[in-house]
This record gives structure tokens, sequence and C-alpha cells, in this order.
């Protein structure tokens, strides 16, 4: 079914409709989707402020599939804009990690600085004893690798996922595992 929306309560509606047409209670949906209630009630009640990738969340959760018409917008730009988005998202999300790494540093070791190179030598130490954080910061560096676009000049963020990706190929993995024995 097509659905033209005008305003944040015609997206709740969608919500509450789709909600219902899979029977499920506010309580239950939420849960499935992986949102609190509130929030959840807040989107079905068509809150003006509300975060677009919980919102998101909601409308994957529930197999709604959103479209867009663009009034005279050529293909090539609206593509070459899309990806500039997805870049741009894929640095904020990088730089969220590498802030929360060098305050997690700042921690543990009181002599570090805010240099570039102190971020990157941060996930190096996080490797050694927080293995789920590096793992999100190198899926983060290599996102923000195949976003970039190609010929644009390469800044000092770009370099840094460069520089931790690379570092994160050359360590060779921990010992231990499957087949390692102890005495």
């Amino acid at each position: 079914m097509h659905y033209t929306i005008d305003r944040a309560s015609d997206i709740g509606g969608i919500i509450r409709a789709a909600r219902k047409a899979q029977q499920l209670r506010q309580d239950d949906a939420a849960g499935s989707v992986g949102v609190s209630e509130s929030f959840l009630g807040k989107a079905e009640a068509g809150a003006a402020s509300i975060q677009w990738g919980k919102l998101f969340q909601i409308l994957e959760g529930l197999g709604v599939r959103v479209s867009v018409d663009i009034p005279d917008a050529d293909e090539g730009l609206l593509k070459t804009e899309s990806e500039k988005a997805r870049h741009r998202a894929a640095v904020r999300v990088f730089l969220a990690l590498e802030q929360q790494s060098l305050k997690e540093s700042r921690n543990d070791e009181p002599s570090s600085t805010d240099t570039p190179d102190a971020s990157t030598t941060t996930f190096k130490n996080a490797r050694s004893n927080k293995g789920a954080a590096v793992a999100e910061a190198f899926k983060a560096a290599l996102r923000v690798l195949e976003t970039s676009q190609p010929g644009v000049r390469e800044g000092a963020t770009l370099k840094r996922a460069r520089k931790l990706v690379e570092g994160a190929k050359a360590t060779p993995p921990a010992k231990g595992g499957k087949g390692s024995t102890r005495k």
C-alpha cells in the first residue's frame, strides 16, 4: 500500500497501523525491534523530535519500507549526495568511537594527549584488553574507507582510519584459542 507522509503524525499512524496489523501489543513490538516502550509510544504519537536511527529501527522491525519521490532530481545527483551522506555518517561513528577510546585510555593512562596519533595509539592499547571495542572501531574505520570518494583530498580522519585498518591487518592474531593446550 502506498501512503503519502506530510507530517510527523503521519509516520506515527503508519507505525501504529503496522503494529496493529501484526497484532502486536506496544510492549511486545518495542521489545522485538529493540527500543523502549516509551520511545515507541512517542513515535506512534508522531512526536516532532525523535531520533532518526531509532525511528528507522522501528520501521525496519515492523517491515515498513520507506520510499521518497524527489521532483526534478537527477539520479546522478541523488546517488552522489547519498554516498556523501553515508560517508559523513561513517565518519561520525568513527569519531565517536575514537573519542570513547580516548576517554577510556585517559582513565587507564593519565598521560594521554589529544593528538591524532594518540587516538591511533589508544586503539592499539585497546586491542590488548578490549577486543569488542577494537572490532567495532575497525569496522567503523573500514566503513569510512569504503565510503570515501575517489579523488577527494584525504583528510586527517581518513588518514587515521587508514592507519587503524592497516595496523590491525599487520598485527598477528592473539595466541591461544582452539587447539591450544595448557600444562
